[in-house]
């Protein structure tokens, strides 16, 4: 963030763009929650908190709520920009969640949940970035700059996306790598109990 700024100017031009109340909210497309946190304060606010997001109580409380509305057998998007520490390869390097432990009770609660992530940049088809948890964790990799897993960029030039395909009892994952213009096999497949 820009030395001259505040986390609490970033957040207001975020919703004023945007037309949002608060930086995290929801939205619902043919039946099918997608819930978006945002980080709410930065390094300005406490430097302990560096690059990690910082989830207000509110915004806790506030996801409770919306996993507690949501359908059963049906999948719940769930995205944040930073992983969870300890869940895909890459999360081990640092924080990533100041309110990780919080975060992850939540999600773990929750089996039908899909969490979405990215930061680590991490390589889609030669490190573990998908794991079924409690939850399913999947980072996006990056369409510019994808790191190794020694955690630094790779040698030659990879861009990287996951494409996903909701079915009424299922979810598959695809990973793309664009620069080859292939699909990375194999594609990964939740399914969910709709009974």
């Amino acid at each position: 963030m820009n030395p001259s700024w505040s986390s609490k100017q970033a957040v207001a031009l975020f919703d004023r763009t945007w037309g949002y109340d608060k930086p995290y909210h929801e939205l619902i497309v043919e039946g099918y929650r997608f819930l978006f946190l945002s980080g709410e304060a930065y390094r300005d606010v406490n430097a302990s908190v560096g690059e990690d997001a910082f989830l207000s109580p509110e915004q806790l409380v506030w996801l409770r709520e919306r996993l507690g509305a949501a359908e059963p057998g049906k999948p719940v998007f769930v995205f944040l920009h930073q992983p969870l520490p300890q869940t895909l390869d890459g999360t081990d390097q640092e924080l990533g969640v100041v309110q990780h432990q919080e975060l992850r009770a939540l999600l773990d609660a929750h089996p039908n949940v899909i969490f979405f992530s990215g930061h680590t940049h991490w390589n889609l088809e030669t490190t573990k970035q998908v794991k079924q948890l409690k939850f399913l964790a999947a980072s996006s990799a990056s369409i510019r700059q994808v790191w190794s897993s020694h955690n630094r960029p790779e040698t030659r030039a990879i861009s990287q996306s996951l494409i996903i395909d909701v079915y009424a009892d299922h979810v598959v994952i695809n990973r793309r790598e664009h620069t080859e213009k292939r699909w990375i096999e194999p594609s990964i497949a939740k399914g969910y109990d709709t009974k």
